[in-house]
């Protein structure tokens, strides 16, 4: 199971965190770069749990304390958008007569501030190499959101795609 840490103070780094949360278990505790967040990854749900419970709402310095959840998907689309898979799964799935399933197990990822005009396929040639699917744009948004098999390949993409520029018009 994976946790979510977020709102870590800044100036709190993994010398601090993963103190905190390896006596419930942890392992894999990884911060993103400039995010104020942060995952750890349990093999015991229970241990989980626990960390959940101990820890969300902990205090580090002024502020709000952490927000400790379970890692995962939002559980609706949001408005405007429908879910777009890459095209060969698109066109199978339309050709089956079936609409495209959104995973709820695996993390999905916000990608902002995309050039007027970028087309799907540009993202979805950009995210796919990392292992996205269900790459979606929202209708006159200038974003998009992808899915991910694994915590680590949706950080990876983020890490070496930030500030990547778009095609567009």
């Amino acid at each position: 199971m994976e946790l979510f840490i977020g709102r870590v103070p800044v100036g709190v780094g993994l010398e601090t965190l993963t103190p905190l949360f390896v006596p419930y278990g942890a392992s894999n505790v990884r911060m993103l770069d400039g995010k104020h967040c942060a995952f750890a990854n349990f093999d015991n749900p229970a241990d989980a749990e626990r960390a959940i419970a101990d820890l969300n709402g902990y205090q580090m310095g002024s502020g709000p304390g952490l927000n400790v959840k379970p890692a995962g998907l939002k559980n609706a689309p949001r408005a405007g958008g429908s879910f777009v898979e890459p095209a060969k799964a698109h066109t199978a799935r339309a050709a089956a007569g079936t609409a495209p399933v959104r995973d709820e197990m695996h993390p999905e990822i916000f990608i902002g501030r995309l050039t007027p005009g970028t087309s799907l396929q540009e993202v979805e040639s950009m995210l796919v190499p990392y292992g996205a699917y269900n790459v979606r744009m929202l209708d006159g948004k200038n974003c998009a959101f992808a899915a991910f098999e694994t915590w680590a390949a949706a950080e990876k993409a983020i890490n070496e795609l930030h500030g990547t520029p778009t095609g567009g018009k």
